[in-house]
């Protein structure tokens, strides 16, 4: 019984009835005898103490005594009481971490610290390399500042490519765009695509244009996703790759600068949409922005030529890289050029190709991850064969967005010293660019058997799929009947 000491007391086992075996000393000299009490729960507390300073030196003796109470298994009244103190000793509590883990950013144990759980990072199956890259361990601290080790994997994490056939489905399931408005100044067209299976609501892509004047043309629109919504799954692939955003609102201004060239300005905000993967979900909700100007010439008698450039501006990632807390990658910041031919063969039959390539400039954060600047490109060629009024033919020569230049720096705390409050980090380069490129191809036929009755089919596989070199062949079929009421 504690009673009045119940503040500075602790119970153990002590056993009952001399149940616990202990060395003695007699007339017949030393041995073994049966005893319970006191003398038997003292030891379990003091070598419970000195364990604890064995494993954590820097512990002053008060810290010490203050987790052991701390970590306890209440007994009795609940609290502290009279009877057990502040509980059973648990010396499997007591040396793991009490309290929130944090992690430390800096060299000192007691500088700048972010909650570990408030701490991940995840990025894109082609930037793989980063995470392989990274330690297996690293160590967090808790409220006492004791290391304890984590799984690096724990914290970051790749992003697994499994929503890629259901983003495919959805692009290729999309019906033609519908004009439900039409006139000499004004023209609004909608399309739609199956129910989203999360929330049973269709959604698609709405653009309403109108042209006051006989050389300006305004634009306002909205689309569920830029990659699979919004005009035909061709001019899709002719975005630009760091327009790719989910609920996105926008708006264009163009202008016929005379009968062969005009110039397009177009801004626009959303969801962060690199990425298409279950586990970033999180990710999606940071905001992106894009304003982009082009200038198209349809001069010649076959061939069109387009110039685009444009910033896109993305908050709390980098190309799809995205973090918080002690792992923030930053805010990036692209910069972008593309250009691109369309070369129409026949009345029937077109080949358009586009390249964009871009530089990303991280913002500096307080974080274990610091980026260089990034260099990134991508193309597309596609060819369109408009059979006759229903059928049309269509193929894909598609390499998507591929970091071709820059560096992440990863600093990872793996130990501190015993003796004194220094954090020692593993400081880890890993060069973002990925070992392969991925190529993507595709054959598409499309049949409007009768009105409102459309027949799809697609044919298509990914050669290094996510850039990852010796990855096997990621290999499509897809062959759908849509009815439109």
């Amino acid at each position: 019984k504690c009673g009045v000491t119940k503040n500075y007391c602790l119970a153990a086992p002590g056993g009952e009835n001399n149940n616990i075996w202990s060395t003695t000393y007699n007339e017949t000299g030393f041995g073994y005898t049966g005893m319970s009490g006191t003398s038997m729960a003292t030891p379990i507390v003091s070598g419970s103490l000195a364990v604890l300073k064995g494993a954590f030196p820097h512990l002053t003796n008060q810290e010490v005594v203050q987790i052991l109470f701390e970590t306890a298994t209440d007994l009795g009244d609940k609290g502290v009481d009279e009877i057990y103190g502040h509980g059973l000793v648990n010396l499997e509590a007591a040396t793991n971490p009490v309290g929130l883990s944090k992690i430390v950013l800096g060299d000192d144990v007691k500088g700048e610290v972010v909650l570990a759980g408030a701490s991940s990072a995840s990025v894109p199956a082609s930037l793989s390399g980063l995470a392989n890259a990274l330690p297996n361990k690293m160590v967090v601290f808790d409220k006492y500042n004791r290391a304890f080790e984590r799984k690096t994997a724990d914290f970051v994490k790749v992003a697994k490519r499994e929503n890629k056939l259901d983003g495919r489905f959805k692009s290729f399931m999309n019906g033609k765009d519908v004009v439900v408005a039409e006139t000499d100044t004004v023209r609004m067209r909608f399309s739609e695509r199956l129910s989203n299976r999360a929330s049973d609501v269709k959604k698609g892509s709405v653009l309403l244009s109108v042209r006051p004047f006989d050389k300006w043309q305004f634009k306002t629109f909205y689309s569920e996703d830029t990659t699979t919504s919004g005009g035909t799954y061709f001019e899709r692939l002719m975005l630009a790759p760091y327009a790719q955003m989910k609920e996105v609102w926008g708006g264009a201004v163009s202008y016929d600068i005379s009968k062969n060239w005009q110039a397009t300005v177009l801004g626009q905000v959303g969801q962060n949409g690199f990425v298409d993967a279950d586990d970033l979900n999180d990710m999606e909700h940071n905001k992106s922005s894009l304003f982009q100007s082009t200038l198209q010439y349809n001069g010649w008698d076959k061939l069109g030529v387009k110039l685009t450039a444009g910033v896109a501006n993305e908050q709390g990632s980098v190309l799809g890289m995205w973090g918080r807390g002690a792992f923030k990658f930053g805010n990036g910041k692209t910069s972008f050029v593309g250009g691109g031919v369309a070369f129409r063969v026949t009345d029937s039959f077109v080949v358009e190709g586009m390249y964009y390539t871009g530089r990303t400039q991280v913002s500096k954060q307080n974080s274990l991850v610091q980026m260089a600047d990034l260099k990134s490109d991508s193309f597309a060629v596609t060819a369109l064969w408009q059979m006759d009024q229903n059928r049309e033919l269509g193929f894909q020569f598609v390499s998507p967005l591929r970091i071709t230049q820059g560096r992440a720096t990863v600093s990872l705390p793996v130990a501190r010293d015993m003796a004194s409050d220094a954090v020692y980090h593993d400081v880890v380069q890993a060069d973002l660019k990925p070992n392969a490129r991925e190529y993507d191809l595709g054959f598409y036929y499309t049949d409007a058997v009768q009105e409102n009755v459309f027949f799809k089919s697609e044919l298509g596989v990914r050669l290094n799929p996510d850039h990852v070199a010796g990855a096997a062949p990621d290999w499509r079929a897809l062959v759908g009947l849509r009815l439109g009421l």
